[in-house]
């Protein structure tokens, strides 16, 4: 394939990327872009503005096609110490649903496919189109109680518990409120 080619189809599966991030990250962690919650994470919804095959090729995530494989990591995300909702239906779409999901508002991101393919949180948060890096704040990332340095390229595994905190940087002129 020619070089323009590829280029081209890499900056487009970027575009179609960068617009489900969006999509997904105003449907989620509602308090830590300041809307109110929402379930706009619907399929419907998702499946009008994305192209599956672009979507999997830009998460590196595939459609479910068996669920021989299955385990249910637990993530909770607080943004200064107040707990946020993981969206309902990330991964999901009318006719695919990723090997990476969630199906409630309940934390359980849900690992499913034909055999243990070694997914990480970096996957999830992929699937999410989300970055643990936000402007304004401070991240702390722990796995079962022990501080993960922000590493996000660890293995999922069945029962494991996530923590993933933000914590606002106080402005010049403001005190820091424990």
């Amino acid at each position: 394939m020619p070089k323009n080619k590829q280029k081209e189809r890499r900056e487009k599966a970027l575009v179609v990327f960068v617009g489900v991030a969006t999509i997904i990250s105003l449907a989620g962690f509602t308090g830590l872009f300041g809307i109110g919650t929402t379930q706009n994470n619907t399929n419907e919804q998702q499946q009008n503005t994305v192209d599956i095959n672009q979507l999997v090729q830009a998460t590196g995530v595939p459609c479910l096609t068996s669920e021989a494989f299955h385990l249910h990591p637990h993530l909770k995300v607080t943004v200064d110490g107040t707990e946020e909702l993981l969206p309902a239906n990330v991964g999901i779409y009318e006719n695919c649903t990723q090997e990476l999901h969630t199906h409630e508002e309940d934390g359980i991101i849900h690992v499913e496919s034909d055999i243990d393919k070694g997914y990480t949180f970096q996957n999830f948060l992929n699937v999410m189109g989300f970055s643990i890096e936000q402007s304004g704040f401070i991240t702390r990332l722990t796995v079962n109680g022990e501080f993960h340095e922000n590493d996000t390229n660890f293995k999922l595994e069945d029962g494991q518990e996530i923590l993933l905190e933000f914590i606002s940087i106080p402005s010049f002129g403001e005190t820091a409120t424990q």
